[in-house]
């Protein structure tokens, strides 16, 4: 915490608990939830390639019968931002996914586009979604982006909240540098019954 903010850093360290090289940060909420609102209000992070992540998982993730095609849990990505990679005009952009059917040979994912924030690298922006008992309904900057019921219909589980700063299949970046994903703000809402 700095300055009341929370900052995911990563960075190269020389001796780290597990060894030269990279290290990272990822927090999960101890308490589940269920439908309701989920938001977030940040700056992302584009240095070294790493990538900023606001997401919803569950147990139900461990194999495709307990997921059930997103109706015993799913993966929501309330957003994903990975595309400073990108040549102009997406670099501002970030990705909207749900991933139903576990993780091994079941897994069935949804991208559900890329959307503008603005200066999502240096400006603070809000991202959220709406989860209802029929569909997932993602916002950005208070503005609806798309919906979806992906699969068999949306999660009938309680699922976690994580935020993530995640590394690149391959860190190319000179060892001095430092990423930094800045949250001012969670909040989230839970449905009345």
């Amino acid at each position: 915490m700095e300055g009341g903010k929370l900052i995911l850093k990563a960075e190269y360290l020389s001796g780290g608990a597990f060894g030269d090289g990279w290290y990272s940060g990822m927090i999960r909420t101890k308490d589940e939830f269920t439908r309701g609102y989920f938001e977030m209000t940040c700056v992302c992070s584009r240095e070294a390639n790493f990538s900023s992540s606001w997401w919803l998982n569950s147990t139900g993730m461990n194999s495709a019968e307990q997921s059930d095609g997103g109706r015993g849990g799913a993966e929501i990505d309330i957003f994903e931002a990975f595309n400073h990679k990108l040549i102009k005009p997406w670099q501002d952009s970030v990705s909207l996914a749900v991933h139903v059917g576990g993780y091994g040979e079941g897994l069935r994912s949804r991208g559900l586009g890329s959307f503008y924030g603005k200066n999502i690298y240096t400006e603070y922006n809000t991202f959220g979604v709406l989860w209802t008992e029929e569909e997932y309904i993602f916002y950005v900057n208070g503005v609806e982006a798309v919906r979806t019921s992906f699969e068999k219909g949306v999660s009938t589980a309680p699922e976690y909240a994580i935020i993530s700063l995640e590394p690149p299949g391959e860190v190319t970046a000179k060892h001095d540098v430092t990423a930094e994903f800045i949250i001012e703000n969670v909040r989230i809402y839970q449905l009345a019954g």
